[in-house]
């Protein structure tokens, strides 16, 4: 799947999840008018139940570090003496519960009245701090964890839950719970207890599992995504970190609110979910700080930024780490106040710089980031009941989420469609070319026609003219001359059927000079011809320097070396190891006594000798069993062997 076909899956998706997610936080059961609990006693008798569950919130009775038996708490005097009345919802501090710092134990008791026959009624509740049984008319209905007075009996747990209640054909439901907290800052029944038809809390229940679970694995593609696209752009780091951010809030989804985790892994401890809840909101923030820097490099003052901006929060991540509980969970709210001042440094120095210089992207987070620091300080007034609200830390997380996933599709949607265009300007600039490319092979090849056809005519003039000079001497020469003319003419009438600026086969060239020459030469019945030429692709004006060499070799040879043009003539042409080696020998009588290559005062020797120094190569002439001329230059970089 591309890039743009999974934002455009993925960000629809988890939008109508959000606002899903919103939809039930408001949703009815916490509304103003609903009757409240007073003196432990809630009637109900005058709600109707059709148009929506009711919040059991107001006066409930607590008995202040005991569990009172569930069966005897309404009907057994003595145990009913030890019930005082206490707000639901209820934090336990200091010594509410019979211990110190929130600690302890106790047990709740309400009584419900409901119209008898009424039908099918449900419980649902969220976090209970931090263990607890819930009872309805003597029946245990719910628990998480182990209760108990001691805290070497107790084992915390959450496990929000939807439970049935028992038929109430008599009007009336009696609640008990039995809550102890020995591990968090704070116990007691921190929300109160909705009351509703069994269908729909239930199923609300089931919605807010499978909303859950669904935005963790959506969030977790998302991650996984972002990080296969650093992978292969390592240099794009803010995919890194978009990444890990996304991963932690999928996490986040899975250890808050409903506490999915808990029905996926049982055996997950309370210590770990706590911890890993914890973990995703104090990493969440360095992460997040760390995204805007690397999305928005030019916008960060300088390199120590990151440095000056997470440095508070070290002390939290060391808390994480070595903190017991009850000192972990009352950290949260000095990692808002620091959380708040690093969010603040980041809008300034950042995303405020970047939505006023508009980077793409930049208005979007500021929003974003204005918007999920709000919904922090109401976390903070949620988690401390300083006011009524609702819990929009999820909320607004995905709705960060997506800002952040909108700024880099549309980054990397931007950077696709720049590819694509580039990518449609190059081909169109490619035609170009191979057009031009085209015209100049068809220029170039008739360049050569006419420089060999232009040769060709210097031939002839050349023959004409030893014809009229009746000179032997200057037959002789213009002879000469017309070999070398031919050796160069040669060059581009090889080149001809050539592509522009492709190599010459230096072997083939030296094959078809040879054999021209000796035939040019002998007139009839010639030497015997032996060539041994291995195929080495040259530039062009390398092999007109050795075929003149050669046409110069060969033709003073036939001349010198040959008695009436019988004999042996080899010529052979190869590597060896970084040199280029040319031999033209003959079987004739070889060089007189003394003669050496610097010692010839021909023209043709000057000629060798001078493209032989030009090329930097050393031409040694010897006498075995005839004259053997051997040329050796080293081999030009571009050269190569052929097939």
């Amino acid at each position: 799947m591309s890039a743009r076909r999974l934002f455009s899956n993925t960000l629809p998706a988890l939008a109508v999840a959000a606002l899903a997610l919103l939809a039930a936080e408001c949703a009815p059961g916490k509304r103003a008018d609903a009757p409240r609990a007073s003196g432990g006693v809630l009637d109900l008798r005058g709600w109707n139940f059709d148009e929506g569950p009711v919040a059991l919130a107001g006066e409930w009775e607590f008995a202040r570090g005991r569990f009172v038996d569930p069966e005897g708490a309404f009907g057994d005097g003595a145990a009913a003496g030890a019930f005082l009345p206490r707000e639901v919802p209820d934090r336990w501090r200091d010594d509410d519960a019979g211990g110190v710092e929130g600690r302890g134990g106790g047990t709740y008791r309400l009584l419900v009245r409901v119209r008898p026959g009424v039908g099918a009624l449900a419980l649902r509740f969220t976090t209970i701090a931090t263990a607890f049984e819930v009872y309805a008319d003597g029946e245990l209905l719910a628990s998480g964890g182990r209760p108990a007075l001691a805290a070497s009996s107790a084992v915390a747990g959450y496990r929000p839950a939807a439970v049935e209640l028992p038929a109430a054909d008599d009007g009336r439901i009696e609640l008990v719970v039995r809550i102890s907290n020995h591990e968090y800052r704070e116990g007691g029944m921190w929300r109160a207890f909705a009351l509703g038809r069994a269908e729909a809390l239930i199923g609300a229940k089931r919605f807010r599992d499978a909303y859950s679970l669904g935005l963790a694995c959506g969030l977790a593609a998302m991650s996984v995504h972002a990080m296969i696209l650093f992978i292969h752009r390592r240099k794009e780091r803010s995919y890194l970190y978009f990444s890990l951010f996304a991963a932690l809030v999928a996490a986040r989804a899975l250890v808050t609110g409903e506490y999915v985790a808990v029905d996926i892994f049982p055996s997950l401890g309370f210590e770990a979910v706590v911890r890993v809840e914890y973990a995703t909101a104090f990493l969440s923030l360095p992460i997040g700080v760390l995204f805007f820097i690397f999305l928005f490099r030019d916008e960060a003052p300088g390199f120590r930024l990151p440095a000056l901006l997470l440095a508070p929060v070290a002390p939290f991540l060391v808390l994480l780490v070595a903190a017991p509980l009850p000192v972990l969970t009352r950290s949260i709210f000095w990692f808002y106040a620091v959380a708040w001042v690093v969010m603040l440094a980041t809008l300034v120095f950042v995303l405020l710089r970047a939505a006023i210089r508009r980077k793409p992207g930049g208005l979007v987070l500021l929003v974003a980031g204005i918007q999920l620091g709000l919904a922090a300080m109401n976390d903070m007034a949620y988690s401390s009941f300083s006011f009524p609200t609702a819990d929009l830390i999820p909320f607004s997380l995905v709705l960060f989420i997506l800002a952040q996933d909108f700024v880099l599709s549309r980054r990397f949607t931007r950077a696709f469609d720049d590819s694509e265009r580039l990518s449609r300007e190059l081909e169109r600039t490619n035609r170009d070319l191979e057009t031009l490319l085209a015209e100049k092979e068809t220029h170039v090849k008739e360049i050569h026609h006419r420089v060999k056809n232009s040769l060709q005519i210097v031939s002839s003039i050349a023959a004409l003219q030893a014809h009229k000079s009746g000179s032997a001497e200057t037959a002789a020469a213009m002879a000469a001359l017309r070999d070398r003319i031919r050796s160069i003419s040669l060059v581009h009438e090889k080149l001809h059927g050539t592509a522009s600026g492709s190599l010459l086969d230096l072997g083939d060239y030296v094959g078809d000079l040879a054999r021209r020459l000796v035939s040019g030469l002998a007139g009839g019945q010639g030497p015997e011809l032996a060539l041994e030429l291995e195929h080495v692709q040259l530039p062009m004006d390398l092999c007109v320097d050795l075929g003149l060499v050669a046409s110069e070799l060969i033709a003073n040879a036939f001349r010198h070396g040959l008695e009436g043009g019988k004999g042996r003539l080899s010529v052979k042409l190869g590597r060896e190891g970084d040199e280029l080696v040319l031999v033209v020998s003959d079987d004739g009588p070889g060089y007189p006594e003394g003669f050496t290559a610097e010692s010839g005062n021909s023209l043709g020797f000057k000629i060798v000798r001078s493209l032989a120094r030009k090329r930097g190569g050393v031409l040694a002439l010897r006498t075995e069993g005839g004259a053997r001329a051997e040329l050796r230059l080293p081999m030009p970089r571009d050269g190569a062997s052929g097939a």
